[in-house]
């Protein structure tokens, strides 16, 4: 992990901490995620279009090895992880062409349209989720169709054309997420009163040293929120989510502001 430091101060603005950092969906804290299945529920026909998808995208990925399944669903060989994926929706639909705007006008086309969201989970082999995400995204092309289409089994292949794209599309979107790349993320401190030298050493790029200052204001001042918020960003910063929440929660319990509440439904997230 790369760190780059630089404080912002300005007038109105909170000094902020810039950490650059690598940033991906899984948490690999308790082992790195290389090795996975894919199971897919759903009909046979939407099993093996999303499998089929996803498998390929995966090892496509250049980060994953992609193990095969057995006859009852279960990996041929020891996972890391199992790639869990099924249609939370579909929807097939067709617009008739509308009629003329002016009398003379051509016709406007009508449309048929695909919409496809799909549920993903990473799962440990002993029932630990690791990431769970949704994609979803709407394909459609120019067409005349006198009847809804939807709730019926797929007639032509343009239909079939639409739906293929839009099942590869959230799988695209899927897997780039799980591919860590570089980040850069904000954290903006509390610098007044008694914070502000801390703050000025966490600025400088000298965190540990700052952690230390802020903690021994803590022992002699527990009732002091923003350094409980400070310790919080420090700690977040570094990726200790559960050490953050607990400073977040305490400065939440001392004050009530924006900032430290909106820090506390951050963690857990990705911050942008």
């Amino acid at each position: 992990m790369t760190s780059a430091l630089l404080g912002l101060v300005a007038l109105g603005c909170a000094p902020t901490l810039v950490v650059t950092r690598t940033v991906g969906a899984i948490d690999e804290a308790s082992g790195p995620v290389r090795r996975v299945a894919v199971q897919v529920k759903g009909t046979p026909a939407m099993t093996h279009r999303i499998s089929e998808s996803l498998s390929q995208a995966l090892a496509a990925s250049g980060r994953f090895e992609v193990v095969a399944l057995e006859r009852d669903g279960t990996p041929s060989a020891p996972v890391d992880a199992i790639v869990r994926s099924e249609a939370a929706q579909v929807s097939v639909t067709g617009a008739p062409a509308a009629r003329a705007p002016e009398p003379g006008l051509a016709l406007p086309e009508g449309e048929t349209r695909v919409i496809v969201e799909l549920a993903f989970e990473i799962v440990r082999p002993d029932g630990t989720v690791l990431a769970t995400r949704r994609h979803d995204t709407m394909k459609s092309t120019p067409g005349v169709r006198g009847e809804p289409l939807s709730n019926r089994v797929l007639q032509d292949a343009t239909e079939n054309r639409l739906l293929r794209d839009a099942v590869d599309e959230c799988v695209r979107e899927f897997v780039k997420e799980l591919v860590p790349t570089e980040r850069t993320v904000r954290f903006e401190l509390e610098d007044e009163g008694p914070l502000e030298a801390p703050v000025k050493q966490a600025l400088a790029g000298d965190r540990a040293g700052a952690e230390t200052a802020l903690e021994a204001l803590v022992a002699r001042q527990p009732n002091e929120p923003g350094a409980h918020y400070d310790l919080g960003v420090l700690a977040e910063a570094r990726g200790e989510l559960e050490v953050a929440r607990r400073h977040y929660e305490r400065a939440c319990a001392l004050a009530k502001k924006p900032r430290y509440e909106k820090a506390l439904a951050a963690v857990g997230r990705p911050r942008q």
